[in-house]
């Protein structure tokens, strides 16, 4: 597999559903990156809040802070607001997608995902949140 990224990212997802999350960090993984993954959002944003990431993955519906409170809780954190999010959602009516976006994701996937794309968004998503911050990789 082609490197996508010119440097390995930290990335969280949240996903509650155990098959699609450990797919999910298998290919991440496999594309370089190092992943904190969680069964809900409540989880991730403790993590967030500690660690940080160069990168959000979240469900939209999940138990413990779904999507849409997750993506507004990392929006309006001081040292979070700035990071790239991606939804990866079932959900792929079109009025989903922009209640997705209009609550603060950068993009939004559809599952089941194509792996080359998820890697590909990633890796333009996690160049984009560097250029915001200004900072290149750890």
């Amino acid at each position: 597999m082609t490197a996508l990224a010119p440097a390995p990212a930290r990335l969280v997802l949240a996903e509650d559903d155990p098959d699609v999350r450990a797919t999910t960090i298998d290919l991440l993984t496999l594309g370089g990156h190092a992943v904190a993954a969680f069964a809900s959002g409540q989880e991730a944003l403790d993590y967030l809040a500690q660690h940080g990431a160069d990168l959000l993955l979240t469900d939209m519906i999940m138990p413990g802070g779904d999507g849409p409170w997750l993506l507004h809780q990392v929006r309006a954190a001081a040292g979070l607001g700035q990071m790239p999010v991606l939804v990866i959602s079932a959900r792929a009516d079109e009025s989903q997608v922009a209640a997705g976006l209009r609550n603060g994701a950068d993009a939004y996937l559809t599952k089941p995902f194509d792996p080359e794309h998820l890697l590909e968004t990633v890796a333009y998503w996690v160049e984009q949140g560097r250029a915001r911050r200004g900072a290149r990789p750890a």
